[in-house]
Formats: structure tokens, C-alpha cells, sequence
């Protein structure tokens, strides 16, 4: 069963060392507009030394504005299905005529380094992910109110035909959110609840606050 996590605003825990014992990937998800990416983004900015995204491959054309190695590794579908019959994809799906997924030996280098490799997926991913690292896997879960999410969606612009799917996969997510280790309440400041989710990794063992 997950675990509720409402924490109020904790002290500085921006400096962490790793504890190699314990899991080593951490997955961030949740309904579309929680801000999964930004989570994310604020976890690897404030502590580099500590994170690395793992970062899925595809064999669909790069678009304007995205980068290499950044966005997604960007490979021929011939490559692709070669991944996939040396076992190296273990999690993947075909869109549109495109591969889209995660690759093995991407995310052993990044354990190899001693680092926490940290990503934005859905459930499908995380079971992928905890079948290929047994024991290794921490998945939170961001939450908020339908209501929250309906005024985000609003306020950054999107089209009413996505703010209602998005809103139909808010219900959707709802309904799953216990298959996830932690459920961490969104609807507060970014910071705020970037802290929430260093004391977990403080709690479960994942990280240490240096002395």
C-alpha cells in the first residue's frame, strides 16, 4: 500500500552522499500537469552530483527544440529492434510506426557511476522497471485536486480538448495511485514539495544529508 506523505517545509537538504546499499532508481509520476518534468528537473539541478536522468530511446526524428541525450536518444528503427532482440530495451511501445523506450545498459552505466537514476514515467514503466531491478525501484507519486489540475491546465494555455483528456487521465491515475510507493500531495510551492521528496530519500536509506 502506498504511503500518504503530507510533510510540512523541512530544513536544507540539498547535499547528499549516496547509500549504494539501497535502491537506486527513482521514478516520479502522477497525472498529466502535476509536474512530474519539473520535479525532476529541480531534483537533478539541486543535486547533480547525486542524480542522472535516465533518458529513453526512440526511433522517431528529432523535433525542433529538443536535443540529443537530452530529450531522448534519437536511433534508426533498424537500431531500435536490434536493442530489442539483444534484450537491451526491456520496456518499450510502437506509436505511430515508432519505438519509444528504455534501454539496459543506459541505466546500469548510470549505477555503475554510484548515482540515482531518476525518471518521469507511468506505471508501466515501473513495473518494467521493478521486474528488470528487483528490490531497486522507489516510485512517488504526485498528487493534487481535480480542481488544481483543471486551473493549472488553464493557466498555462492548453487547448480545451487537451485539458479535458488530460482531466479524464486525472481519473484514471487516481484510480492506480496505490500500485506506487509513496504518494506526495503537489498542491503547495515546487520547493516545498521537492523537499517532501528529499526526506524520502533520506528516510528509506536512498541518500544521507552530509555531516
Amino acid at each position: 500500500m502506498a504511503k500518504q506523505i503530507v510533510i510540512t517545509k523541512i530544513g536544507e537538504t540539498s547535499d547528499f552522499r549516496c547509500n549504494d546499499s539501497r535502491k537506486r532508481i527513482v521514478i516520479i509520476a502522477g497525472p498529466g500537469g502535476i509536474g512530474k518534468n519539473a520535479m525532476v528537473n529541480a531534483l537533478l539541478k539541486c543535486n547533480p552530483q547525486t542524480f542522472e536522468k535516465i533518458v529513453s530511446y526512440t526511433s522517431r526524428d528529432r523535433r525542433p527544440g529538443e536535443k540529443n541525450g537530452v530529450d531522448y536518444n534519437y536511433i534508426s528503427k533498424d537500431k531500435f529492434e536490434d536493442l530489442i532482440k539483444n534484450k537491451e530495451v526491456f520496456e518499450f511501445t510502437e506509436i505511430y510506426g515508432y519505438y519509444r523506450g528504455m534501454c539496459k545498459p543506459a541505466i546500469d552505466k548510470i549505477l555503475a557511476k554510484g548515482k540515482i537514476a531518476i525518471k518521469d514515467t507511468d506505471l508501466i514503466g515501473v513495473q518494467a522497471l521493478r521486474r528488470a531491478y528487483p528490490n531497486k525501484v522507489l516510485s512517488i507519486f504526485l498528487t493534487t485536486s481535480r480542481t488544481e489540475i483543471a486551473k493549472r491546465l488553464l493557466s498555462r494555455g492548453d487547448r480545451e480538448e487537451d485539458r479535458m483528456r488530460r482531466l479524464a487521465d486525472y481519473d484514471t491515475q487516481m484510480k492506480i495511485k496505490h500500485h506506487f510507493d509513496y504518494i506526495v500531495d503537489n498542491t503547495t510551492s515546487l520547493d516545498e514539495t521537492v523537499q517532501k521528496v528529499h526526506d524520502i530519500l533520506i528516510k528509506e536509506g536512498i541518500c544521507q544529508k552530509n555531516s
